[in-house]
């Protein structure tokens, strides 16, 4: 992003950047929307809440009803009290016509190029969904080590045409192949039953991006928010999707990937980081290495954010791209708890108390053993740490993780 992306306050900005321009830096420019501009427009958006902190960026001149739709998403997927509150209030204003000037902060994708009439982004997703007449916003999370930008198309009538997601290094680009082909197995494992999951319309390569572009599923319900929420009846049919079977837990091919990973990714870690995972690895090693755990298919991400609650009944779930077939059941319900647990204010032993409490629960609720419920959170909060250290390889960096490190300590000292 030349010029701009020189800028401290723009860099959270370069990845988005490079979805819009596909690759194309020396002809296209994102800069402030403003008079000192110098070229011709081809976009304009906004960065909410900010553009040191863009969460997501909506198109100015899209239809009202089109900015409605954009915004569902981001107001789903919100996370915590405070940013929940700010994009619900931006989506009411939106229905109230308002919503114009609560969108300070504005850029432009631009170019001097004479032979540009759209964006390149723009230009792909007409190819893939076979029209041109929609707008696009991009959903980001940055610093988070499973981030990835999304792109929304939406008609100008608010109908959602789809979304693209896109890899732009070695990890993204694995995650973004291997979720396409999840996918695929799971569109026909799934029919008929209480577990919806989005249709593949395009997989490949694109301009140096690995992108996936998926339909869109009836959104007519509501994002999980209570350990009661935790979706049952998906969950059942996830485990359920292969023959189950149960081996000892040091033995599983689960663990002895995850050992691998341990030793490949230790020199992205803080000592602190380090020590505490090698802590763990021994924890499994001496008191739960012979413990036998049924195995099954999991999601790998398994939290609120990722799934809506229909109102018939069926749940519709996202991000497959950390799915496995060979992972110790329950590990899914043990990441839900733990996931509303942490956006808690409380110490990490009481952190520690609220996720034996409520993932004991949780697992009754599945069938499963509680009495299982320490190792598959010891694993859960493991497998979040290495997706850090996996940022840090691919050079990304990422959000603090010493949540994830507190929680992780409680959890050994009460195991």
């Amino acid at each position: 992003m030349p010029n701009a992306s020189a800028s401290d306050e723009m860099r959270q900005l370069r990845t988005a950047f490079q979805v819009l321009a596909g690759g194309d830096c020396h002809r296209l420019r994102l800069v402030r929307d403003d008079h000192r501009m110098r070229g011709r427009v081809l976009e304009r958006y906004a960065a909410v809440p900010n553009i040191g902190n863009p969460r997501v960026l909506l198109p100015l001149d899209a239809a009202p009803l089109a900015q409605r739709a954009m915004l569902q998403p981001y107001v789903a997927g919100t996370v915590g009290l405070g940013g929940r509150s700010a994009a619900r209030l931006l989506r009411l204003a939106s229905r109230m016509y308002l919503m114009q000037p609560m969108l300070r902060h504005r850029l432009a994708i631009i170019t001097t190029a004479d032979n540009l009439a759209e964006t390149p982004l723009h230009a792909f997703l007409s190819t893939i969904l076979g029209r041109s007449d929609f707008v696009t916003s991009l959903r980001l999370a940055p610093g988070r080590p499973n981030s990835k930008p999304v792109v929304q198309a939406v008609a100008h009538d608010g109908s959602v045409l789809g979304y693209a997601k896109f890899g732009w290094e070695k990890l993204t680009c694995r995650l973004m192949r291997h979720e396409a082909v999840v996918l695929r197995d799971l569109r026909l494992l799934t029919q008929g039953s209480a577990l919806r999951v989005p249709e593949v319309i395009h997989a490949g390569e694109w301009q140096g991006l690995e992108t996936v572009v998926l339909a869109p599923l009836d959104c007519k319900g509501r994002t999980p928010r209570a350990f009661a929420d935790l979706p049952v009846a998906a969950s059942v049919v996830l485990a359920g999707l292969r023959p189950k079977v149960v081996e000892r837990l040091g033995d599983s091919a689960f663990w002895r990937r995850t050992q691998a990973r341990i030793n490949q990714l230790a020199p992205f870690m803080s000592d602190q980081v380090r020590q505490l995972i090698l802590e763990v690895e021994d924890c499994v090693e001496t008191r739960w290495g012979s413990l036998k755990v049924p195995i099954g298919y999991s999601h790998g991400d398994w939290i609120p954010p990722n799934m809506l609650a229909r109102h018939d009944g069926i749940c519709n779930v996202w991000d497959w791209e950390r799915a496995a077939t060979d992972a110790p059941l329950g590990i899914d319900a043990a990441q839900f708890v733990i996931f509303l647990v942490l956006l808690t204010r409380h110490s990490a032993h009481s952190w520690a108390a609220r996720i034996s409490r409520f993932g004991r629960m949780a697992l009754s609720r599945l069938g499963l053993d509680p009495a299982h419920l320490a190792p598959l959170v010891t694993l859960s909060l493991l497998q979040t740490l290495l997706w850090f250290a996996e940022a840090n390889e691919a050079g990304r960096g990422s959000e603090d993780d010493r949540r994830y490190c507190s929680a992780l300590a409680a959890m050994l000292e009460c195991a």
